[in-house]
């Protein structure tokens, strides 16, 4: 399913083939925007309830994704960057996969002023989500890493400006 994301304060539309619209809620988020570097950069996601009781109530046919959106830079980083949920920060290389959500990359995003604001990336997390609370993993409140995959400009300044959970 590929839409368009509608955002409004907590609520979020998505518009999906055939013209129907599913009610999707923000359910944590970032407090601010994040600046992306040479090393990994860990945010925490704030919400209202917390995430194991909402995975543990999740109805039947609803999704936990995370949402990575509104990237910008100065210029192309030259490296994507790997996404990790809850990824703990003694995780060794070879560990790190059950935390894995995805990869984004800034080849759409809103570069010195030219491009999209609009670039997004969406990963289902909801078995990451379940795993880790099976296993007593989950971190309250949530925390998302960014990993860079190569070595990154320093010159980029790049930036991920919205980073949430959205339950759909």
């Amino acid at each position: 399913m590929r839409g368009k994301a509608v955002f409004s304060g907590l609520i979020l539309l998505t518009i999906v083939a055939g013209g129907q619209a599913m009610e999707s809620t923000i359910v944590a988020k970032a407090a601010k925007p994040v600046a992306l570097a040479a090393a990994p950069v860990t945010v925490a996601l704030s919400g209202s309830r917390s995430l194991a009781s909402r995975v543990n109530a999740l109805p039947a046919g609803r999704r936990l994704f995370l949402v990575v959106s509104d990237l910008r830079a100065s210029e192309q980083p030259g490296a994507g960057y790997r996404v990790y949920f809850d990824l703990p920060r003694d995780a060794k290389t070879s560990g790190r996969e059950r935390y894995y959500a995805g990869d984004i990359n800034f080849y759409n995003a809103l570069i010195g002023g030219v491009g999209s604001a609009d670039s997004s990336f969406s990963f289902d997390i909801t078995e990451v989500v379940r795993n880790l609370r099976k296993q007593n993993r989950l971190c309250e409140p949530a925390t998302v890493t960014f990993i860079p995959d190569g070595r990154p400009s320093a010159k980029a300044n790049a930036v991920v400006r919205r980073v949430e959970i959205v339950e759909q």
